[in-house]
């Protein structure tokens, strides 16, 4: 097994479904704190607005439902979204609570045209191995800088070099679907 040095959750409301899947679902939540505890493991729950530091990197919890985590890696600002539907994303915008953002990790499904002109992010990049053809589209006439991991593989960053890829693209406008 993987030994697990630190563990965030966030506090999660009682499933909506009575399924076998949804009762198998809470035994594993409630039986994950020992288990990492018992590896010397460090579980915590982590309420939304909440800042933490891991290393040089800051994160915060903007929205546990739907999943919004901010983080802060030297001077720039990184949001992860979960899989959110598109109304969704148009409520974070108007709750108004979403940071100026300069990379924007999402799923590859269908960004909201609301979250791209309030985040204005300077890089997109999704996991995934297609990219929404409409996400594209405004991604293109907005002249942002997108990566996906179907087409590019994995994406790194570092302070010296930026956004580099582990896969070369030869035209990376060919296949966006």
């Amino acid at each position: 097994s993987l030994p697990v040095k630190n563990f965030y959750d966030t506090f999660q409301e009682e499933p909506v479904a009575t399924d076998a899947v949804a009762t198998e679902a809470s035994k594993f939540i409630e039986q994950l704190p020992n288990a990492i505890q018992s590896q010397k493991g460090n579980y915590q729950k982590v309420l939304v607005g909440e800042e933490m530091t891991v290393g040089s990197t800051t994160m915060k919890l903007v929205s546990a439902e739907p999943p919004v985590l901010q983080l802060q890696i030297n001077d720039q600002t990184w949001l992860i979204l979960g899989r959110l539907a598109l109304d969704d994303q148009k409520q974070l915008v108007t709750a108004g609570n979403l940071p100026p953002t300069q990379v924007l990790w999402c799923s590859g499904k269908s960004l909201a045209p609301e979250l791209l002109e309030a985040l204005q992010p300077q890089v997109v990049i999704a996991s995934s191995n297609t990219i929404a053809p409409e996400t594209a589209q405004l991604l293109l006439e907005s002249e942002t800088i997108f990566y996906f991991t179907g087409r590019d593989g994995a994406i790194q960053w570092t302070p010296y070099d930026g956004f580099e890829t582990t896969l070369e693209v030869i035209n990376k406008d060919a296949p966006l679907l």
